[in-house]
């Protein structure tokens, strides 16, 4: 079976959110009308109940830059969450599962790779609904903030694998993940752009969170990680 199509069967949830994205993207380039039906408007969501908005912000985006420069960081980052985390429920089992059991613990690793996704963008978006609420002409879309989660989650389990995350080639994943929270601190409280940075940091910040109460035990390794790392440092 050819590599391309046996990611996308072995990560079905990153599969399906990926091509939506991408579809539902092309088309409300087209449409007026969609792009104006899914955007998240924070006053319309908060005094015109529109609350499926915080769901459809981030199937669409505003131009090719912003959704070429998310699908990028999705396609190198999400699928392969989606079977890490999978990997890892399975892992849990201390023996030789039925099938039945198999498939559960499956079905939990995609459903929680799902919760990962979906959290993140809530969490990103409902940090800019409070902030922006009561103010009309204020809109935002894309799924910047969930992807961000998935960044950040990755970063956090793969300890677990036996592996530390290399940004780049050549930054870890957790000197990256601080740089990364930090850039998007510092840049929500500037606003000198049109970037969410707000809802990356939040988003990411959901990402951890949600890591460690899903998957406590493997997240843990990340903290024994970087506590063997400083330690080396310092002696």
């Amino acid at each position: 079976m050819p590599p391309l199509l046996l990611k996308l069967i072995e990560s079905p949830v990153a599969s399906f959110l990926f091509l939506v994205t991408i579809a539902t993207s092309l088309a409300a380039f087209q449409n007026q009308w969609l792009k104006e039906k899914f955007i998240l408007r924070p006053y319309a969501f908060a005094h015109r109940k529109q609350y499926f908005t915080i769901i459809t912000s981030g199937l669409i985006h505003a131009d090719w830059g912003h959704l070429i420069g998310n699908m990028l960081t999705f396609w190198f980052f999400a699928f392969n969450l989606e079977q890490y985390v999978v990997y890892l429920q399975c892992l849990q089992l201390d023996t030789i599962p039925d099938p039945t059991t198999q498939q559960l613990n499956q079905f939990l690793g995609h459903f929680k790779f799902l919760m990962v996704y979906l959290i993140s963008m809530i969490i990103a978006d409902f940090s800019t609904i409070l902030k922006y609420k009561d103010i009309p002409g204020f809109s935002t879309l894309g799924a910047s903030g969930a992807i961000s989660g998935v960044l950040m989650s990755m970063v956090i389990l793969t300890p677990a694998m036996g592996t530390q995350m290399m940004i780049f080639g050549f930054i870890p994943g957790w000197v990256f993940a601080i740089l990364y929270l930090t850039y998007s601190y510092i840049a929500a409280q500037r606003m000198e752009d049109n970037i969410g940075h707000e809802a990356h940091l939040w988003g990411a910040l959901a990402g951890i969170a949600f890591t460690f109460i899903l998957l406590p035990h493997q997240s843990w390794q990340f903290v024994e990680m970087l506590q063997k790392t400083f330690y080396g440092w310092m002696h």
